[in-house]
């Protein structure tokens, strides 16, 4: 900070009276970040615009009741210690700790002292090993690149390598190479980073073995274990902030971008969207759900339906989960190349899943799976004009986690899925609206049964067949359409045809007694089955993470004992319809 800025009091994460959000970061991580970020750029990204990232993304993340971020890692084992960092076993001191604390020792030389190693090159037939037909010269280049456990590896498979690669023959080109930014030893600061004493080098062979040493815990003050701990712990957020540096979206409210739709006479139709977090002014519970920071929309109809198209799927990881992070249409050029047409959210090229449209397919419906945080996958259902239906999925649709919920959205009769309206937040989508073009074809087989334009709950871990006799799907109350989406249980303890009724022998209630509600079922069968419905994690703040209580009962179901009623009471204390208690 330069002298001329006024220093100003903020509290720590949120504050109420100001509605202001403050993140403390070490200078020791922060400087560590800007290395780690380096990585994806030839020239050093503007720390401002890191800074403003990093605040989106932590601002991101779900919070616990005292408004402190709950991210999905425990910071390399230092999250247990966070409550009373001082009283620290032997074992974990290094926690305490200075991460800029550095120590070179032995590691440096005079000048006229560094000097290459020979090379030796076995006495090998070209037909022995396949890797001997290169030069050590070719070795020694290739392997400079290399993951060492690659290079680990590759010893092991030929002889030739081996023996040409012995740590002694190594040269420091190969031992410097470890301390790049993306190798093991990449925590390290850069070589114009140390002070060193005049006419003298790096041997970076001592250093990298004396730093395994360090790290092992042999020797030192722990120094070093922290600040690798530290920049494991940054891959958290960089890999999440390096695809944002160069990308700025152009987010409008809801209103606007419906209005740009509705004039281009397309209508909206389902969606769903994962609970958004608001800031309180009050110690509510915790909150898990996702930001809310605008809308783009995407027509996925080609320009020239005659030569097809193509829709790329993008997927970041933050906080650990992969989440769609924007979509891209692509058409087939005179050049005979893909030429992008439209792009809405976060394209990150390395991650993109393709899925090609013919002149003749027709997009009939679509999956969205959505966690609490975000949507982490989405199935398109294409008609290829034979009437043979094919689903492409991207992300996690089928078999989904605990947490995570399935939507199916469909057009209405005599309409056809044309596009979206994505919500984002600093780096992923967090709702999703199909848009329907009204079309006139006589033998349109879909007939969505919701009403247009409403909220679809989330199904775990499938939506259910409501074709089948004697499924009834639940509707949803008007009064909850704009508030947070349903996640809803299908639970087919059953089996296919009932198969499984008459070995069920427990039923298990998963029961978060913190906030007193369910949060799901899990049902044993005889051999050892068990099928589970829900989730069974509860977070009450950031450092305490609990399972739910189970409360179970037995079943004698292979001597004839069956359900045959269920009721259930509501908690009248509850303000978000808890169920306070089931009868079976």
């Amino acid at each position: 900070m330069s002298p001329e800025h006024e220093l100003t009091l903020h509290y720590l994460n949120y504050s109420p009276p100001t509605g202001t959000w403050t993140f403390a970061f070490h200078e020791a991580c922060w400087q560590l970040l800007l290395r780690k970020v380096s990585l994806s750029k030839e020239n050093q990204a503007d720390p401002q615009r890191i800074a403003e990232l990093l605040f989106r993304l932590l601002y991101c993340l779900p919070y616990d009741r005292f408004k402190v971020p709950c991210p999905n890692h425990d910071f390399g084992g230092a999250l247990k210690f966070w409550k009373s960092p001082l009283i620290l076993p032997e074992s974990w001191n290094f926690l305490l700790a200075d991460p800029s604390t550095l120590t070179l020792g032995s590691a440096t030389q005079a000048i006229k002292d560094v000097f290459e190693l020979p090379h030796t090159t076995p006495d090998f037939q070209s037909s022995d090993d396949i890797f001997a037909r290169l030069s050590p010269e070719h070795v020694h280049l290739v392997i400079t690149v290399m993951e060492s456990t690659d290079l680990c590896n590759l010893r092991l498979s030929s002889k030739f390598v081996s023996k040409l690669t012995n740590p002694d023959h190594l040269s420091q080109d190969f031992w410097k190479s470890r301390f790049s930014v993306d190798r093991e030893m990449g925590f390290f600061p850069s070589e114009n980073k140390l002070c060193l004493p005049s006419n003298s080098k790096v041997n970076w062979r001592t250093l990298y073995f004396d730093l395994k040493c360090s790290l092992r815990g042999e020797t030192g003050n722990g120094h070093m274990r922290n600040r690798r701990r530290i920049w494991l712990c940054l891959d958290v957020v960089a890999r999440s902030l390096i695809s944002l540096l160069d990308q700025n979206l152009c987010l409008q409210d809801r209103q606007s971008v419906e209005q740009d739709v509705v004039s281009q006479r397309y209508e909206p139709g389902h969606f769903i969207q994962t609970p958004i977090i608001e800031d309180a002014h009050d110690y509510s519970p915790s909150d898990i759900g996702a930001r809310l920071f605008g809308f783009q929309c995407i027509i996925f109809l080609p320009q020239n339906p005659d030569i097809g198209s193509r829709i790329s799927l993008s997927r970041t990881l933050f906080d650990g989960i992969y989440y769609i992070s924007g979509l891209r249409l692509s058409e087939q050029s005179e050049m005979n190349d893909l030429k992008e047409i439209t792009s809405v959210g976060y394209i990150v090229p390395q991650t993109e899943i393709h899925v090609p449209f013919g002149p003749n397919h027709r997009l009939t419906g679509m999956r969205v799976a959505a966690s609490a945080s975000g949507i982490v996958g989405l199935s398109f259902r294409i008609d290829n004009g034979t009437d043979a239906i094919v689903w492409k999925n991207i992300g996690i649709v089928t078999d989904p986690p605990d947490g995570v919920g399935v939507a199916t959205l469909e057009p209405k009769i005599d309409s056809q899925l044309c596009g979206a309206i994505i919500g984002f937040d600093a780096c992923k989508s967090v709702s999703f609206q199909v848009l329907e073009e009204a079309i006139q074809i006589a033998n349109m087989q879909v007939a969505a049964t919701k009403i247009a334009g409403s909220m679809s709950g989330l199904w775990h871990p499938t939506e259910p067949d409501t074709s089948v006799h004697g499924v009834i799907h639940p509707s949803t109350p008007n009064h909850q359409q704009t508030i947070d989406p349903l996640y809803l249980l299908n639970m087919d303890f059953g089996g296919p045809g009932g198969t499984l009724i008459s070995r069920l022998s427990r039923i298990t209630a998963l029961h978060d007694d913190e906030h007193g509600s369910f949060r799901g079922f899990a049902f044993s069968y005889v051999g050892g089955r068990t099928r589970s419905y829900g989730t069974r994690t509860v977070i009450n703040t950031t450092s305490d993470r609990s399972t739910c209580i189970e409360q179970s009962f037995s079943i004698d179901g292979p001597g004839g004992e069956r359900i045959v009623s269920l009721e259930s009471e509501p908690d009248a204390s509850s303000k978000t319809e808890n169920i306070r208690a089931i009868k079976v």
